[in-house]
């Protein structure tokens, strides 16, 4: 895999992220907080890990291992969404900066947990598009339990201008 596929597969994370933003934002508080269950009880809380995570990846992938989440991901659904959009461009500025040779790269960092590990960036880079769209199916289902209609995210429903 090249960067210029990693590239397409952020463009279209980014587009799924904004569907499924969209019709997050429009509920209810009550709604987005409501324990309904998944890997987190309600879709702002998953929404809120996948875009911490994001965050935590993009520190680490730029040297630096957060000992902690952000404070940021305690916020409403609308407060998360404009900090995932400032991760979104400086995670693309990160991309942009990319050379086909830097995604053998080994990254160390540090787990939250503590506990260390090392991984080629590429293979990071294909773990948390691959995150995002594992939660993006959790939280089609919880927009279900809530009585909302989630988006169609498929990769198929995609359609850059190229």
């Amino acid at each position: 895999m090249t960067v210029a596929d990693l590239t397409f597969l952020y463009n279209y994370t980014e587009w799924a992220n904004e569907q499924v933003f969209d019709v997050a934002v429009a509920l209810a508080p009550e709604q987005t907080t409501r324990p309904v269950g998944g890997s987190f009880a309600s879709i702002r809380e998953t929404l809120a890990h996948m875009a911490a995570a994001d965050w935590v990846w993009l520190c680490r992938w730029t040297g630096e291992s957060p000992g902690g989440w952000p404070t940021w991901a305690s916020g409403s659904v609308g407060e998360i969404r404009e900090e995932w959009r400032r991760i979104h461009r400086s995670r693309n500025t990160f991309l942009n900066g990319l050379t086909d040779a830097d995604l053998d790269r080994e990254v160390a960092f540090t787990r939250i947990n503590g506990e260390t590990d090392v991984a080629r960036l590429g293979f990071l880079l294909h773990h948390v598009a691959n995150h995002a769209t594992y939660h993006r199916g959790q939280v089609a289902s919880q927009l279900r339990l809530v009585g909302a209609v989630p988006p169609t995210t498929d990769l198929l429903r995609y359609r850059p201008q190229i």
